[in-house]
């Protein structure tokens, strides 16, 4: 039989970690609705490019899928055919570049939120961490039979 003190002690501990899960719950919840709104920006980001001579500009969207190509008026007779797509091909890139940029913005406080939610190591002290290597079979309490009917 338990004692009373033994008892309140579990109770304690019981609450404890019944706070700590109900907190760590709202993080994840807050972190996943700042995901879906995260996700739904980042759909409607866009980015530009501009050549270094000012001959061509290229928009993209969050894809990288090129939405605009604009000429200066004067394009075909500033450069060449050659020097025009080598032109195209920089601007395309500074707008994938852009893009990309835009999108790391939008996504830096979503992975920012992720410091805040505990580990299962912080939570469970006993808990094995990332990383670590998996038991041995040599370590005590651990039962190889398990790893023997796994195939099963």
């Amino acid at each position: 039989m338990v004692d009373q003190a033994a008892r309140h002690e579990l109770r304690a501990r019981n609450e404890e970690l019944r706070h700590q899960i109900d907190s760590m719950l709202d993080a994840v919840r807050r972190q996943a609705d700042s995901l879906a709104q995260a996700k739904s920006e980042v759909e409607r980001t866009k980015g530009s490019g501009t050549s270094g001579n000012g001959v061509v500009r290229v928009c993209v969207d969050a894809g990288g899928n090129v939405t605009a190509v604009e000429l200066s008026p004067d394009a075909f007779r500033r450069t060449s055919p050659e020097a025009l797509a080598s032109s195209m091909a920089e601007a395309a890139r500074l707008a994938l570049a852009d893009v990309r940029e835009r999108t790391a913005q939008v996504l830096a406080p979503v992975f920012d939120a992720r410091a805040d939610l505990p580990t299962l190591s912080e939570l469970m002290p006993d808990a094995p961490r990332p990383g670590d290597p998996p038991p041995s079979a040599d370590e005590p309490g651990w039962n190889a039979s398990i790893l023997r009917g796994a195939d099963r």
